[in-house]
């Protein structure tokens, strides 16, 4: 079957899965991308009104890989993948206070999967998919609720649709046909109440999007694994497409991806890396803009897509200029994405843009959050 109808059908499943979804083109932002254009750049050239916070160095704060970062109005809050614990900041940067409850018992995990912000106590959430529990903690520290979700789904991400609707993004592949979905709602009583997004033929291997769930403007999207497609979920747990990436000839190829059988992830990163079709594709999204990185081959190529004026731009292996590292968003913040970079990137950083003259380099040890729009791209 011809690759582009057959990317085509997938979507038009997908969609159809969803109850009361609309129609493709009545609601979809349709994104061309030609990868032929893409510009070699720097970072720090297309980034503006930065926000550098460092976060302040004690012996409690101290962190060593970044499972996943989140951010309100008030507090900062990282979870170790290293230490198991999470680390809460206030706005400024200061530490406050760790959560470690790691066990088997109540109110304890084995594992940080995910973690979010609860959007009325503002306690933070903690998925461990392990025991399938999910534990809200106070800032303190102490366990607020802890429930369990009635059925293993593999189930990695979580988020909210509402104050009373839980979201689950399954990424691993079953053979139960029940469990056959990509999106699982759960009421307050953790009850099943809706699932998106079915397929018929697991994969031998998964390579889910780094930020599968994403809240704007108190509206849930989502990004499916393999999918060039962001699809938003109501709060009747129908969904719609909102923007689709098209990169042509060079559209992820699914149909390899089903076929394609798993043996050691060197063997999967070469294969990828021969083969026409861009992969690793993410999206991340602030209030204005949208940027997507994804690999091509051995490029590292970076999308960025202004809202409002509909403009684009594409680059590829762009760093921060001579430091030799890019800065990808973990999350965001109002219209600015929010990125972590260690003390040698940042004082780089001021080093080498005019714009932080006012910091002096090597002052910080510490790693630092910086929140960042890309400049306005002509129309």
């Amino acid at each position: 079957m011809n690759l582009k109808i057959y990317l085509i059908l997938l979507e038009a499943l997908l969609i159809c899965s969803c109850r009361n979804a609309q129609p493709l083109s009545d609601t979809v932002g349709h994104i061309i991308v030609e990868i032929a254009n893409a510009e070699k750049t720097s970072f720090l050239s297309l980034m503006d009104e930065i926000e550098i916070i460092p976060l302040e160095t004690v012996d409690a704060s101290v962190f060593g890989r970044v499972h996943t970062l989140r951010t309100d109005s008030r507090h900062i809050f990282i979870a170790d993948d290293q230490t198991g614990s999470v680390l809460i900041f206030d706005a400024a940067g200061k530490y406050v206070h760790s959560i470690s409850s790691i066990g088997n018992g109540p109110h304890e995990y084995l594992r940080i999967d995910d973690m979010g912000i609860h959007p009325e106590t503002g306690h933070i959430v903690i998925f461990d998919a392990m025991q399938r529990k999910l534990l809200e903690y106070t800032e303190t520290g102490q366990c607020a609720a802890q429930n369990k979700l009635p059925f293993d789904g593999v189930f990695l991400k979580f988020s909210r649709l509402n104050n009373s609707r839980l979201v689950f993004d399954r990424t691993m592949p079953h053979t139960d046909k029940a469990l056959q979905y990509s999106v699982f709602i759960f009421n307050e009583d953790f009850r099943c109440i809706a699932k998106l997004f079915p397929y018929d033929t697991p994969l031998s291997f998964s390579v889910s999007p780094r930020q599968p769930f994403q809240i704007m403007h108190s509206q849930l999207f989502y990004l499916p694994m393999f999918s060039q497609t962001v699809y938003r979920i109501g709060e009747d747990a129908e969904c719609m497409p909102v923007y689709t990436y098209d990169f042509g000839k060079h559209n992820m190829d699914r149909a390899y991806f089903a076929s394609y059988r798993f043996e050691d992830p060197i063997k999967l990163t070469n294969d990828l890396k021969n083969g026409q079709s861009i992969y690793f594709f993410n999206v991340s999204m602030s209030d204005s803009q949208l940027f997507a990185d994804f690999k091509y081959g051995e490029l590292s190529c970076f999308h960025i897509y202004d809202l409002e004026h509909k403009s684009q731009k594409l680059f590829c292996d762009a760093y921060l200029d001579d430091c030799g590292s890019t800065l990808v968003p973990l999350t965001s913040s109002g219209d600015k994405f929010v990125s972590l970079v260690t003390s040698e990137q940042l004082n780089d950083i001021i080093r080498m843009d005019s714009r932080f003259d006012s910091y002096k380099p090597d002052e910080y040890d510490n790693p630092a959050l910086i929140k960042y729009k890309f400049k306005t791209l002509p129309e």
